[in-house]
């Protein structure tokens, strides 16, 4: 992974971690990550915490960043499904100056799912390294989802992100109850309930206990 779909953004101050698509055709690394990549931060966590892997601590915490950051710098404070970023080999001139906030990324698909990627990762830093920034990260998203997507009948997706007046796409998946809501009320809860000594979450955030017998 280190190797062949980790880089960097092209952001003079503070470059972002990316976990790129390695396109095994050209041997190239695109820079883009959707939403569904935000998983890896927490997984890179879980492993370094188990194996004692400081350097994937520090990739987890790296990432981490990046995938908050793309629900930082967007209009709402919501994630778009997915961005890519500049790398100094792709950037020129104007195409960089164009970009939201000096930001390093651009959006490709602006719909926010209501996903739970980003929120279970930043569950399992928090449990892994204790630091309560992340505990404040995920308060800022859940105002965000409380500003645009509450209706009167439950919880909504964004058209775009960028773009809020768009509207709402009508749509609540069942991940958004089963894992995006989970993960943030556990992120809040005592650190003993559904210990990650005790239990494992599986993809679809259900818990199982360890170990399985």
């Amino acid at each position: 992974m280190h190797k062949h779909l980790i880089s960097r953004s092209q952001k003079s101050s503070d470059p972002h971690l990316v976990l790129g698509v390695y396109d095994t055709i050209t041997d190239t690394l695109v820079p883009k990550m959707d939403h569904l990549s935000c998983f890896a931060p927490g997984l890179l966590a879980l492993g370094a915490k188990v194996l004692n892997r400081p350097k994937d601590m520090t990739t987890a915490r790296g990432l981490m960043e990046t995938c908050f950051m793309s629900y930082q710098y967007s209009a709402t404070g919501l994630g778009a499904d997915e961005i890519a970023f500049l790398r100094p080999e792709f950037s020129k001139g104007k195409e960089f100056e164009m970009l939201p906030g000096g930001s390093g990324f651009y959006v490709i698909d602006p719909e926010y799912a209501l996903r739970p990627e980003i929120i279970e990762s930043l569950f399992i830093l928090y449990r892994t390294t204790g630091d309560s920034k992340y505990q404040e990260y995920a308060w800022e998203i859940v105002q965000a989802i409380e500003k645009h997507c509450r209706t009167k009948d439950g919880y909504s997706g964004l058209v775009n992100v960028m773009d809020a007046s768009q509207g709402l796409t009508d749509t609540m998946p069942s991940h958004f109850i089963s894992q995006t809501l989970k993960y943030l009320y556990l992120i809040f809860d005592d650190p003993e309930t559904t210990s990650l000594d005790d239990y494992i979450f599986n993809t679809e955030g259900h818990l199982f206990k360890y170990p399985i017998s």
